[in-house]
């Protein structure tokens, strides 16, 4: 799903991203842009989201989280959490999650295979009972 220049992207954001002054937050928003054989990828927080929730055409929106999980295909409970934020707070019918379960150390490679684990997700947009 991501080059190793993508990857190599997605390392320096997250990196980028978990030396800011508050530190890694618990989710975050991947943005490719581009076409496939040349796509720049960003790594922001998902605050980033709620000020500016369109999307450009030619882009693509992955949502992150770091996954603490060891099993191999079983995400890890911080999914649970934001698929409920997508879901509920953001109203985003269908997600790409990225599970990353490889920190980024800098000037390190990134592992190959990748241990990440991505997902397509379609969430309900039956309105919660309270909502009704």
């Amino acid at each position: 799903l991501l080059s190793p220049s993508e990857l190599a992207q997605l390392d320096a954001g997250v990196a980028a991203l978990g030396a800011g002054a508050k530190g890694m937050p618990p989710f975050f928003l991947v943005t490719l842009r581009g076409a496939d054989d040349a796509r720049a990828l960003s790594v922001e927080a998902l605050e980033k989201l709620e000020a500016h929730p369109e999307v450009e055409e030619g882009t693509e929106r992955w949502f992150g989280f770091v996954d603490p999980s060891s099993l191999a295909s079983n995400p890890g409970w911080p999914l649970r959490n934001l698929l409920f934020l997508l879901q509920r707070r953001l109203r985003i019918p269908t997600a790409r999650v990225l599970c990353l379960r490889h920190l980024p150390s800098p000037g390190a490679a990134p592992p190959s295979p990748s241990p990440d684990i991505v997902l397509d997700i379609s969430l309900s947009t039956d309105p919660a009972p309270e909502d009704a």
